[in-house]
Formats: structure tokens, C-alpha cells, sequence
């Protein structure tokens, strides 16, 4: 009985403090029971978040994504309707030109079709891959599930450096890549 009532007591704590963390900045979390109405069987009510207080939330992941990635991408596109000048400036005129010079040019619309190509392979071999994984994990009782989930996001918890510096062995140029290479040059 002890431990039940010290469990509803840390819960109604936790809930405490959330709430006034989430008050503080304009939205509200919901509350134990015994501070909403006192007697009645839930653990929680709920109280209502006017769309304001959520907004507020959103306000600063709002300001970051705008200032490193929309102000970026504007940018870049305003500079490509400018036409070149030298040494990397930019002139002042707008034109069109840019485009229809890629648009244009066989080599640069064949790399604009590889890359697209690419893209949509590797989206399709990871769908292929990643959605039955992803069902299996998210219907599984499994015992090892939290193992295999662990499987699954163990490459994002290493370093972005590492996992490049993994792949010199493979793709160096005295690599597993370039020695199958050498070898079907010999054979030919």
C-alpha cells in the first residue's frame, strides 16, 4: 500500500513540475486529479491549451529553421537569377539566363537526371529495407525489441567523422574498391 501511494505521489509531482514549465512559457500540460477535483477515479484531467500556448512553443524551432534554412536557400535562389560577374561577384540584373544555360547544356541535364535517379533508387532500397524493420519493431512484443531498436539507431550515435573515416578502408585508393578494380584490369 506504501509504494502505491508513494508511486501516485512522485507522478503527481512530476506532473507538477512539467505543468509549470509548460505554463511558464503560454500552454499547459494536464494536471493530477487532485488538484482539478479532488475524489474523482483518474489519475489525470486534462485542462485545456488555448492554440497560443502551443504556438509560443513552436515560436523559437520556428526562428532557428527560418535563420539556417529558409534565409539560406533565399538567398541562393535570388543569387541565381543575377548574372554572374567576375571574381565571384554577382551583377545586378535579373535574368533567366543561368537556368536556360543548365537546362540547355546536355552534360549538366545529364547529371540533373542521374542525380534524380539516384535519389529515387536509394529512397526506394530504403523503403524496401526500412518499412518491414520499422513494422516489425513497432508490432513486435518481442523481447528483443529493444535490442533490435538499439541495432537499428547504433550508426547515428557515432560521429559523422568516424563513420567517414570507416570508409577509407573500403574506398581509399589502396581499398577493397580500387584492389577489385586493379584485379578485373589485369584479367582483361
Amino acid at each position: 500500500m506504501r509504494n502505491r501511494e508513494q508511486q501516485r505521489a512522485d507522478a503527481e509531482l512530476d506532473a507538477l513540475v512539467a505543468s509549470a514549465a509548460v505554463t511558464a512559457a503560454g500552454g499547459s500540460l494536464p494536471l493530477p486529479a487532485a488538484h482539478v477535483q479532488a475524489g474523482r477515479g483518474t489519475a489525470f484531467a486534462r485542462v485545456r491549451v488555448g492554440r497560443l500556448g502551443w504556438f509560443a512553443l513552436l515560436v523559437p524551432a520556428l526562428v532557428v529553421l527560418l535563420l539556417v534554412f529558409v534565409l539560406p536557400l533565399a538567398f541562393l535562389a535570388s543569387n541565381s537569377l543575377h548574372p554572374g560577374g567576375s571574381m565571384g561577384r554577382i551583377g545586378p540584373a535579373w535574368t533567366l539566363a543561368n537556368y536556360i544555360r543548365f537546362l540547355g547544356d546536355p552534360f549538366y541535364l545529364g547529371i540533373l537526371v542521374d542525380t534524380l535517379v539516384v535519389g529515387l533508387v536509394v529512397v526506394a532500397i530504403c523503403a524496401v529495407i526500412g518499412y518491414p524493420v520499422a513494422y516489425f519493431l513497432a508490432r513486435t512484443h518481442s523481447r528483443w525489441r529493444g535490442a533490435l531498436t538499439f541495432a537499428v539507431l547504433a550508426p547515428m550515435l557515432i560521429s559523422v567523422v568516424v563513420r567517414n573515416l570507416g570508409w577509407l578502408p573500403v574506398l581509399g585508393n589502396s581499398g577493397l574498391v580500387e584492389l577489385d578494380l586493379a584485379l578485373h584490369r589485369a584479367r582483361e
